[in-house]
């Protein structure tokens, strides 16, 4: 077993003190809660690879085929856990852990970790946190001052190549650092075993793999089963995903689906180095088209009803509906958060709209905005983008508008002056997801 190739003995240190008071009872018995996230995967992606763990579960969950993140992975950590749209926190692309400067998840914001902490869970993050940089909080402590006890596996940032990738990566247990040579996924992996399997319920836990991203490593053979793929950067690509199904597959055995609501999505599309081969989108990652943020979520648990769906949801819609899961009541935060709690049961999803949001620079206002792209996507499936270069002032050639339900892979843009009163309606969705405090 892979729980038997690491050796996490570091003492679980306590939270900190969160703002936020709980709330009433929670049922009992009360319910875990897993994230799993697998960095960078597309729809196409999980689809035609043989992702046999995945496929042969799926029947025992529910797809959510219209399921939003952002082009980029941290401003969609940031909605996963804080219930805000991230400009909100002003994190508009991927954080630059090292720069000396103050960007990242605000200390005062309160993720859900925190408040089900306070309200009795335990809490533990594995791997790939990038939503701080070290001048807002030492380094080892980024994940354990927003709520979570254990912070295992983890670094504060993406592998790098030039810093011993997905094999002899830096990592933090708690506060101690080490170098792994173990493949991240397995190390990871490991890791939340170890620390599931000895933590008393209820617990939430976060299992943020660093791979499929780049660099595209090849995982070990004994991870791939028969399935095999050129030693290229799609090709390895491909292997990490089968390389994380076949570690899916173990997690299986130590999670209980009858008391555990697990969660497992990629936090944005396929990265726009390695497409498809004959991919149907227009872009990937980076972009607001629907191949950089429309993703499958599945859902396991207790009361979860099998089945595809098709009700719009967010991931900064993943806190209010974990909170409602355990019934626990938040006092402040979790702003864009819209539960959809109901559609795991086969109901309906309140949310309206989508917004999605890129942007440049982190951290603030600046004199002007280097990169601005964004979407709208309604829930009866009209679509508004605008993507490539700065917008200070609206315009609406750079705009262009899709109806989804008809042209579900973007091929055919509509001219917004032809359906200026759509086109209006859709702005303004995009007024109010920004809100009055948007300076631009």
């Amino acid at each position: 077993m892979w729980s038997s190739i690491a050796l996490l003995l570091c003492a679980v240190l306590p939270a900190p003190q969160s703002a936020v008071t709980p709330g009433p009872a929670l049922p009992s018995p009360r319910p875990n809660v897993l994230f799993v996230v697998w960095d960078d995967a597309g729809s196409e992606d999980l689809r035609d690879l043989p992702l046999s763990n995945l496929h042969g579960l799926e029947p025992l969950g529910r797809r959510f085929d219209r399921f939003y993140t952002s082009p980029v992975c941290s401003p969609s950590r940031y909605q996963m856990l804080f219930g805000r749209y991230p400009h909100h926190a002003w994190i508009g692309k991927a954080i630059d852990t090292t720069l000396p400067t103050k960007k990242g998840a605000p200390l005062a914001d309160v993720s859900v970790a925190e408040v089900l902490h306070t309200a009795g869970y335990r809490t533990g993050f594995f791997g790939k946190w990038h939503l701080n940089t070290g001048v807002m909080v030492k380094r080892w402590e980024m994940a354990r001052v927003h709520g979570f006890e254990a912070w295992r596996a983890g670094w504060p940032d993406n592998l790098l190549a030039a810093s011993g990738g997905h094999y002899n990566w830096k990592r933090y247990d708690d506060s101690v650092e080490s170098i792994e040579p173990l493949y991240s996924s397995i190390a990871v992996e490991a890791a939340l075993e170890n620390w599931w399997t000895n933590t008393p319920e209820p617990k939430f836990a976060v299992c943020a793999f660093f791979a499929p991203h780049e660099p595209f490593d090849p995982p070990p053979p004994e991870l791939l089963g028969t399935f095999t793929a050129p030693n290229t950067a799609r090709g390895n690509y491909e292997k990490s995903l089968v390389a994380l199904d076949t570690l899916l597959g173990d997690l299986v055995r130590y999670v209980d689906f009858s008391n555990t609501y697990v969660f497992v999505f990629p936090d944005n599309g396929t990265p726009h180095q390695v497409p498809p081969p004959g991919g149907q989108y227009p872009a990937y990652k980076l972009s607001p088209h629907e191949g950089g943020i429309r993703v499958p979520l599945f859902v396991f648990g207790p009361t979860v009803v099998p089945g595809v769906d098709s009700n719009l949801v967010q991931v900064v819609d993943l806190p209010r509906t974990v909170l409602d899961l355990t019934g626990v009541r938040p006092q402040v935060g979790f702003e864009n958060s819209i539960s959809f709690a109901p559609a795991l049961q086969g109901g309906a999803s309140a949310r309206a709209y989508a917004f999605v949001h890129r942007f440049s620079p982190d951290g603030g206002p600046a004199g002007s905005l280097s990169l601005h792209d964004w979407a709208v996507v309604r829930s009866d499936g009209w679509k508004l983008l605008k993507y490539g270069g700065t917008e200070l002032v609206q315009q609406s050639t750079s705009h262009q508008l899709f109806d989804l339900n008809t042209d579900p892979f973007e091929q055919s843009p509509i001219s917004v002056t032809t359906m200026p009163t759509l086109y209006q309606e859709l702005l303004a969705l995009r007024s109010e997801a920004l809100g009055p405090n948007w300076p631009y």
